[in-house]
Parts: C-alpha cells; structure tokens; sequence
C-alpha cells in the first residue's frame, strides 16, 4: 500500500469516527452528567433584575438589531438598529401572539420558543438611564426587546463541529475564539452544500446545518421536517401570520429543563436531548388573511426565507421524500388547527398554500434552466 493510500484511508476512517461522535451528541440525552452541566453553563434565573456593573455582550446581529446577553441571566436584549421604524415592535407583538397559540397544542410541543419579557422604546428613559453604560461605548437609547436567550450547543458538541468542518488549519483558532460559544445552528432542510470542502472563514455562531450534512450525521432530519411543518400550520391558521423570515435552528435545553414543554409533553424521541429545535425571530412577520390573498402572502414569505424548508419537485428521492412528509404533516396540522366545522373555503386554503408552493418551485426551477 502506497503513502497516499494508506492518509486517505486514515482520513476515511477519522472522517467516519468524527461523524459517528456528532451523531452520539446530537442525539445524547441531557440527563448525561456532563453534557447537562455543559448546556446549562451561564444560564441562571430568567427573571433576575437587571442591574450590575457587568457590560452586556454582543452575541449576534440581524437585520433589525444586535443582540446582547445579559450576564448573570438567561435573558438576551436585542437592541434596534435603526431609529424611527416598529421592527422590535412587531418583533414583540407577533412573538406574545406565537407564545399564545402555540402553548394550545401538544403537536408542536417539541419545537421550543424563548419566552418573551418586556419591550421598551427609546424614550424610556427609566430603563436607559440604568442601562445605557452597561452597553458597548457608541451605542444609545434605542428601541429594546427583552427574551429567553436559546441556550448555545453544548461545549463537547461545538468543538465536535469544528473538527468535522473546520480547515485543519484554523480548527484550534476556532476552539479558542469567543464568539463560538455563542452556537446555535439553522437546520437547513431545503439545501445542500455545493461543495463539501472546508471554507476559508468558519464561525459556530449561526452555524448553517444542510441536510447532506444531517443526513452524513444520522440525524433524524425527516422527523426535524415534521416539526417545522406542524409549527408553520400553527403560525398560519391559528396565529395567523405569514411566518416570514422566521429561523428554526439547534439550540441547548431551556434554563430550566423545559422552557415551553412540560414533563412528558414531548415525543420520546426528543426527550431532553441536549440538541433542541427552537423558532425564534418575528419581527418581519405580517397578519395574513383567511383568503387567498393571504395564502398568497404565505407562499412568499416560505421562498423569502432562508431554506429551512423541504423543497418540493426535486429529482433526488431522499429530497422529494422529505417534502412529502413536510407536506403531509402541514395538512394534517392545519386540519386539526382550522377544526372539522369551518367554512369549506377555510379549510381548503392549506392545500391552496401547498399547491402555491409547488407552483413557485416550479416557476423558480425552470427559470433557473433558462
């Protein structure tokens, strides 16, 4: 056996151990003694006051504002980027409306959503005269929302994702850099990687998790769509909005074990994994009409999101299969959510969604074999 053939062997067999590892911490329990401590490091009482010397700490950034925790807590602060707009506003108001309906139905009880606090506009100058040191130099009084921070990936689990995915070169840079702690990561159910070659940059925060890569982990991405689609049945025909730009991604345990789950509401499968799915960011989120008029915003908000969803009309088996049981799940949901009683015309709108689904991706694929 030549030299080249015995690394590249070496390589396979490493490759193998590390995704053979990932699989064992996405799916280990937390009543595992060290990943449990893990999860929970820094993640205290949510409704401590807020007071202190501590500065607050950027641990993220959107399009609408920059997100602090709030040291001593489990709460998160994410302050407005821009004066003069209702973002944080409709942020505040859609996700209290989410928290509502979704704590109605046991189905959707395996897809967590932070608790929502407070919210607080730039002229509040109680909360501003208080906090406003405790924020990095050059920030000022801006509007402020206050929720549950999504606890990060466990410690053993992050540095598990840096050896499989990180250059060689970079990986012990990417341990040591603080900003990977901060580590949840988007279920990218609707994508697969173009190349499956290390990139330059690597970053754990917002770590993007295709469902090549889910699939190489054995994790079970099918039932990860079921999910999503039982969550997004709720947010249209219950919560009524149209879910844009709204993120689904891996997160650790709540702070206190069970967030907005109760002992034995969650499929047994999920139970207490320490890798749990969370929904979070509504602040783009719009009210959608009971008529095709909002069905229509519906199917535009799914392809303006980042692809968190199966797609539908793909020649691969394993895609289109996932599709289906997206499909599947969405209208069962929806019928259970609408009820058996309502108007016909109500109750035939998530199939006209689905159908308005499958009619853009097809309109999207042939334009792009133009």
């Amino acid at each position: 056996m030549d030299l080249v053939t015995q690394r590249e062997q070496d390589y396979r067999a490493l490759d193998t151990a590390n995704k053979t590892n990932l699989h064992r911490l996405f799916t280990m329990r937390a009543t595992e003694a060290a990943l449990l401590a893990s999860s929970k490091t820094a993640h205290h009482q949510a409704t401590a006051p807020i007071k202190g010397s501590q500065k607050h700490r950027q641990i993220g950034a959107g399009t609408c504002g920059t997100v602090f925790s709030d040291p001593g807590t489990s709460r998160v602060l994410k302050l407005s980027l821009n004066s003069g707009n209702d973002w944080l506003w409709n942020d505040y108001q859609m996700h209290q409306r989410v928290l509502r309906t979704f704590a109605k139905y046991q189905r959707v009880r395996d897809v967590h959503i932070p608790r929502c606090y407070w919210f607080a506009d730039e002229c509040d100058s109680q909360f501003w005269h208080a906090n406003v040191r405790r924020f990095p130099e050059g920030y000022q009084a801006e509007d402020v929302l206050c929720t549950e921070q999504i606890p990060p990936l466990p410690q053993d689990l992050r540095e598990a994702l840096i050896e499989e995915y990180c250059a060689p070169a970079l990986i012990e840079d990417a341990k040591n850099t603080p900003g990977n702690r901060d580590c949840l990561a988007r279920l990218y159910l609707g994508k697969r990687r173009r190349s499956e070659r290390p990139t330059r940059f690597f970053s754990l925060r917002n770590f993007n998790l295709h469902s090549d890569q889910m699939e190489a982990l054995g994790l079970d991405v099918a039932g990860y769509a079921r999910s999503m689609a039982r969550a997004l049945a709720v947010l249209h025909w219950d919560a009524r909005i149209d879910a844009k730009d709204v993120e689904f991604v891996l997160g650790g345990l709540p702070a206190d074990g069970v967030g907005q789950t109760t002992a034995g509401t969650l499929p047994r499968r999920f139970e207490d994994r320490v890798a749990q799915v969370w929904l979070l960011d509504f602040n783009q989120c719009e009210r959608m009409s009971m008529d095709s008029a909002g069905v229509a915003l519906a199917v535009k908000a799914f392809f303006l999101n980042d692809p968190y969803y199966p797609r539908p009309c793909s020649a691969a088996l394993t895609d289109q299969g996932l599709w289906d049981g997206f499909r599947d799940a969405y209208l069962q949901m929806s019928a259970e959510v609408i009820g058996p009683d309502a108007e016909d015309g109500l109750r035939a709108l998530p199939v006209e969604f689905v159908d308005g689904v499958v009619m853009g991706e097809r309109k999207r694929l042939a334009a792009k074999s133009v």
